[in-house]
């Protein structure tokens, strides 16, 4: 006769495999990808020491993607990236004002150009009321659970426009980084010696932004502007502390980040809580 614990284990792994259908399937492939793009770029964050900058992206590429949908683009749309990447860079430029300007420290001029262009945000979001399709607890928190509903045809297959969006930012942010990798080693590890060996850490930098505002986009409607942090930031952090070069630490950090979104995703669904909020769990105890 089994006992209580094993009907138990029986009803919580049973529970894991019946969340995997085709609807629930497309959500956590959708999280994975995300969660695998928000890795790749979060790793070189971890390593430059600009985890705060990443924080300050994720929230201030608001008011870029709102200015973006109401001249008429869609979450995931090519408009609303390029509105994004405008956004973070100029996160990048109000911080560098405030450093130099102000008188202020880089941490202290981060915070304040990221607050002020998230509250930016959720006002543009709030006086647009019905004129776009945005909602402001969407955007904090993320729709994961209702990805599988939006979809488009891609080789007779229908698609979420979500995970297609998140695949394409994913394939982007690989082949810049593979195709500037050296610089970006370099620039990560030294950057006054690579600028002096005439490698253009300017421009290297500002990939690496616009690679974080693309792979925020795309997290977005998985997980929220508060939860990609935890996407940027913690898998690369924990990859960091387990292997010693760089690629290793790359490699990590997207394992463990999928692994986090797929594993939170049906524990979600288990307990019958919020997604995005269980993957993070689930991600902070990595």
């Amino acid at each position: 006769m089994e006992t209580l614990s094993a009907l138990l284990a029986d009803a919580f792994w049973w529970s894991w495999l019946e969340a995997v259908g085709p609807m629930h399937g497309w959500a956590i492939a959708t999280a994975a990808v995300v969660s695998a793009g928000c890795a790749v770029v979060g790793s070189l964050l971890v390593v430059r020491r600009l985890s705060l900058l990443g924080d300050a992206i994720s929230h201030a590429v608001l008011p870029g993607i709102v200015v973006a949908v109401l001249l008429g683009g869609r979450p995931g749309d090519l408009s609303v990236l390029v509105g994004a990447t405008v956004a973070a860079l100029v996160t990048v430029g109000l911080t560098r004002f405030f450093q130099q300007q102000g008188g202020l420290a880089e941490d202290a001029g981060t915070g304040v150009a990221f607050t002020t262009l998230f509250a930016i945000g959720v006002l543009l979001v709030t006086i647009s009321g019905s004129r776009i399709d945005l909602d402001p607890g969407c955007i904090l928190y993320g729709i994961l659970e209702l990805v599988p509903f939006d979809t488009i045809p891609l080789a007779g297959w229908e698609v979420p426009r979500a995970f297609v969006s998140a695949a394409a930012v994913l394939v982007v942010v690989s082949l810049g980084l593979m195709s500037t990798w050296r610089w970006q080693v370099f620039t990560a590890f030294d950057a006054d010696a690579a600028r002096a060996a005439g490698v253009p850490t300017t421009a290297v930098t500002v990939g690496l932004l616009a690679g974080v505002s693309l792979a925020t986009v795309a997290g977005f409607e998985a997980v929220g502007a508060i939860l990609v942090v935890a996407m940027l930031v913690v898998p690369a952090a924990a990859a960091e502390r387990l292997a010693l070069r760089l690629h290793h630490v790359l490699g990590l950090a997207v394992l463990l980040a999928m692994t986090g979104a797929v594993v939170g995703y049906l524990a979600a669904w288990h307990f019958n809580t919020s997604a995005a909020g269980m993957m993070a769990v689930v991600l902070g105890l990595e």
